[in-house]
C-alpha cells in the first residue's frame, strides 16, 4: 500500500512532486490488488464480506476517491474489479456508517495546497 499512500500525500501537500515515476508505482500497487481480487473470485480481500485486510487498505481508498486528478482516474476496462470492490465498500455497512462527504475531505486537504492550517473541527458543523 505504499505507492497508494505515496500517490495521496504528494497529490494533496505537493501536486507539483507527482512524477510518472509515483503514478506507474501507483498503478502497480493497483494491479496487484485487483490480481488478489481475480484469484480469489470474490467480491472482497477477505471474501464475500470485508475483513480485516480490506479495513486496512480501505481509509486510503476512501481518500484518493475524493481526489479528481486525471493521472491516477482507474478506468473501467482495465480496473473493473478495482471499479467493483470500491463500489462494495461503499456499500458494506461498517464502512458507510463512518464515510465522510467528499466535499469535506476536498476542504480539509485544500489546507495543505494553500499553506494553511487544517480545519480540524470541520466535521464539528
Amino acid at each position: 500500500m505504499g505507492p497508494v499512500l505515496i500517490t495521496f500525500i504528494r497529490l494533496v501537500k505537493t501536486p507539483e512532486a507527482m512524477n510518472d515515476v509515483i503514478v506507474e508505482s501507483y498503478f502497480k500497487a493497483l494491479d496487484f490488488i485487483q490480481n488478489e481480487l481475480k484469484e480469489r473470485g470474490s467480491k472482497f480481500l477477505d471474501g464475500d464480506q470485508p475483513g480485516y485486510a480490506d479495513y486496512m487498505i480501505w481509509p486510503w481508498f476512501e481518500r484518493l476517491i475524493t481526489l479528481d486528478d486525471e493521472r491516477i482516474k482507474m478506468d473501467e476496462p482495465k480496473y473493473g474489479l478495482m471499479l467493483a470492490y470500491i463500489k462494495n465498500m461503499l456499500q458494506d455497512p461498517v464502512v458507510n456508517e463512518y464515510l465522510l462527504p467528499k466535499e469535506i475531505f476536498k476542504e480539509f486537504h485544500s489546507a495543505f495546497i494553500l499553506g494553511t492550517k487544517p480545519k480540524y473541527d470541520l466535521l464539528e458543523k
